[in-house]
This record gives C-alpha cells, structure tokens and sequence, in this order.
C-alpha cells in the first residue's frame, strides 16, 4: 500500500503496550485491529487484563512485573514504533524496559475505560509527567489533558492552554482530541500549532476511538510518514471506520476496512490555525469531463496555443522580476481576456488583483504570505498545490477552486521534495475531495488517458506541449484525446 509523502519503504513493527478489553471495544483488540487494517506489523504487550461489556465495568487485573518483562524480551528485539494505551501501575516496568531504547512513543493515556472507571491511580501521576520527556506524541481527551493539566477545561481557549502546559512536561508534540466537549475537533501543539476539523457523524457511545487514532499515527509512522501526515492519515482512517461502525447493543464498535477501500470526501479533515477560521472560494463549474491545463512560462503563448481553445492557462515565471515580470503578466492577462481563456497566475497574486487576473495558483509555502481574504473579497479564484496529506488537509479548510496534487510521475521541470505519486495515490485524492481536481507532473500524451480515468477533472501539462516541435498541434492532440470542458 502506497501513500503520498511516504519516505521509505522498510516498515517497522508496532509494539503496542496497553489493557485487554474483554468486549473487543478498546484496548489492544482495537490497536490490533487498526494495524491490520492497515498492513502494519505489529506486536503487543499485555499491561491489564479487564472484564467489561458495554457500559459496564467488572473487574480489572494488572499483569505481573514478571510477565511485563517477559512480554518485552519476547517482542522489543528492534527499534520499533511504540504505542502505549493503559497502564495501570506498570508505567515504572516500562520506564525501565524502554530506558536507553531509541523507540519512538505514542502515548494514549488511558486514565479511564470507556464506561467511565478510573484506570490509573493518583500516585503514579507525577511518574507518568516524569516519563513525558520520552514521547514523540501524547493524545490524551479532554478529561485526561484536564487531569494532567489540574485544571477544568470548559473552552477551546482552554484547551490551547492545556496543550501549552502539557508540552512544558517535555513531550515533543500534544494533540488533544476534544470530542468530550463536542468540538468536533482536535487541537495539535508541537513545532506548529492548529486545529484539526471534521465532519460530525450522528453516531453515540462509539468505543475505541482513542485507541484506534493513536494506533493508527503508530501505523503512519511505521509507513514512513512524517508526524503531520501521519496524523491526518489517521483522522481520514477514524472516520471511515466511525462512520461504518456497528452497533451491539447500545454502543457502536469500529469497522475498519483497508485503508484505500470506500474512502469519501467527508473523511477528510480540515485543518485550521484558530478553531474559528473559516475560508471559503467560488468553485469551479465543471461537468464531468476532464479538461486541459498548459502551464506556460511566458505571455506570448496564451496566443501561440489559443488555436487549441484550451479554457484554461496558468502563467507560471520563475526568471523574471520587477518591471518586465510585470509587463509578463499584465500582457498575458490582457491576452486571456481578449481570447476568452480563464489565467491563473502563479505566485504573484498582487500582481493578478492589480491587474484583474480569473485566478491565482499557490504553492503551500506560499499560502502563509498570500493574502486570502483579500483574494476571495477580489473575487480571484484560488488553485492550491498539495502533495501529502497534511498539505491537503490545508487546502481543504480554504476550499479553493481547485486541488493540484502531484508530481503523478518524475518530472524533470523542477527539484521536487516528493517521490513521483503515481495513478493509485492519484485515485486516492480523487475519492477524498469534492473539489475540482487537477493532476501535474510529469504527464505526457501517452500517460493521459489513464490518468484520466482516475477522475481528475483537470490535466495540467508542461514540457509535453511547450518542447514539441509543433506546440500547437501537440495541444490539439491533447484536445482530441481527452476531450474539452467549456466553461
């Protein structure tokens, strides 16, 4: 199984640390079941064995410092990725065990069982702060960042202060997951800080959910995700599986499913600096045909290709500033107006409101310096560049005109920092977004009728039409085989 933004192809195993649940709602089934959905490895470490069936809990018993040290001689013979649920009173065993180990550690602090009984005891707080400085990532939910915190958290405000306090501990990055107090979002403190959105499911009393997120960021590392993806990824994961989940009882239990299977646009988070911030762009009015993007470097060939009757161009100007880079783009958005072609703009977008520019295209470092509000005031419209997941999670709270997501295929048009994505990773954004999609990257003739049959409504092409002999006509092959989408 392929991912984008993956960065090695080597998994390793999880070892997940936590308590048995007798009702396979939570605990190490739930971990175990998320890992397999995903075609991770994985090991576990058993810390407690309970009894418990929905809404009721019966008993609890912990597992013996013995056999805590026997489970990780028998498990923890390489650098793993660790996942740690419920302790129960066995943190100072594993403070031990994993001492001078270079694992990497999530930590889901299972204070209380999902029916609502404490599961760890007071006096063993202040040795779970001292182990923090180990952890890569804490999720607690509100209830436990409260109980760390020592302090009530009623707001969202609250919230970041709690984050704030809990990273001082030492953990490198805290996420917390605010369903408790019907956010529907999660807030995430490390070297950047935001909110993580979502789409509400009408689903209560749903077990395991913490054990299946943490899991499953576990499982994105093991996949050779960075952090950022690794926890969009599983957010996308928690919330396919939420909304199949099945009821028995009065609770509902978590169906997860290979990743890539039955993904819908309403899986996919969105993600905010503030939990108030709220974007949004005109959308295209596109039907169901796939339509021809030429990315072109100067203005003259908004004309050269005009014969093509492409609807869309964008002018993309990496050698030129000041003055002639102005005249460029005021030359070019006179062209489109006077040939009926919708331009975008990349990069300069004062230079595309100065001079009345249909759109502006933005790469993701340039996102932070733009001007969004003012575009969408401008009635500009907005194409973003995405290449992994939390990128795309970005573009997603701006809903922009449209997506871009590449390189499909090495391209030789620019250094990239992705791997080529290809078709697969391709389908994969085409099920989670709603939104216009445009594939770039390396595409030639050849490759486009199966990169459109992955759905992507747009194609954009560089090197293919701008270095054939005959320009032109290459675009006007282009034309005949994938079809025009008039605007």
């Amino acid at each position: 199984m392929t991912h984008p933004n993956r960065r090695f192809f080597d998994l390793k195993p999880v070892v997940c640390i936590g308590g048995s649940d007798s009702s396979s709602g939570a605990g190490i089934q739930v971990d175990m079941r998320a890992l397999a959905a995903l075609g991770i490895p994985y090991k576990n470490i058993i810390t407690s064995v309970t009894s418990q069936e929905d809404g009721t809990f019966y008993h609890q018993e912990e597992i013996s410092s013995k056999s805590l040290k026997a489970q990780a001689q028998a498990v923890l013979k390489e650098e793993s990725i660790v996942k740690i649920g419920m302790l129960g009173s066995s943190l100072k065993i594993l403070d031990e065990i994993l001492k001078n180990r270079k694992d990497t550690i999530i930590l889901d602090p299972v204070l209380f069982s999902s029916s609502g009984a404490p599961l760890f005891r007071a006096d063993d707080l202040k040795l779970l702060k001292q182990f923090l400085a180990k952890v890569m990532l804490i999720t607690p939910n509100i209830l436990e960042a409260e109980t760390l915190w020592g302090k009530s958290i009623e707001t969202t405000s609250d919230v970041e202060k709690a984050a704030k306090y809990i990273r001082t501990l030492g953990v490198k990055n805290v996420l917390i997951k605010g369903g408790h107090l019907n956010f529907c979002g999660d807030y995430f403190l490390g070297e950047q800080s935001f909110w993580i959105k979502k789409q509400k499911i009408n689903k209560s009393n749903v077990r395991g959910t913490g054990c299946f997120l943490a899991s499953s960021i576990a499982g994105g590392l093991s996949l050779g995700l960075n952090i950022l993806d690794s926890l969009v990824m599983a957010q996308i994961f928690l919330h396919k599986s939420f909304r199949n989940a099945y009821k028995q009882g009065d609770f509902y239990y978590l169906n997860p499913e290979p990743f890539h299977q039955n993904l819908k646009p309403e899986d996919m988070p969105w993600i905010q600096d503030s939990f108030e911030d709220a974007i949004s762009f005109s959308e295209f009015a596109l039907k169901n045909k796939t339509t021809l993007y030429p990315i072109v470097d100067r203005a003259h060939w908004i004309k050269d290709l005009a014969g093509a009757r492409p609807s869309l161009i964008q002018l993309r100007i990496k050698d030129l500033a000041g003055v002639q880079l102005e005249l460029e783009i005021k030359e070019a958005i006179r062209l489109s107006k006077e040939l009926g072609i919708s331009l975008f703009i990349n990069d300069f977008w004062q230079l595309a409101i100065k001079y009345g520019a249909f759109g502006v295209h933005l790469g993701q470092e340039d996102l932070a310096d733009a001007d969004i509000n003012l575009l969408r005031e401008k009635g500009i419209r907005l194409g973003i560049s995405t290449h992994c997941y939390f990128e795309a999670a970005r573009a997603q709270a701006i809903r922009p005109s449209y997506i871009a997501f590449g390189p499909i295929f090495h391209t030789a048009l620019k250094a990239m920092d992705f791997a080529p994505q290809g078709l697969e990773n391709l389908k994969l954004w085409r099920d989670l977004f709603e939104l216009p999609l445009v594939a770039i990257g390396g595409i030639n003739l050849d490759r486009g009728t199966a990169v459109a049959k992955t759905g992507v409504d747009i194609i954009s092409v560089v090197r293919d039409i701008l270095l054939n002999p005959t320009p032109l006509g290459q675009a006007q092959a282009w034309k005949s085989k994938i079809g025009e989408q008039i605007h």
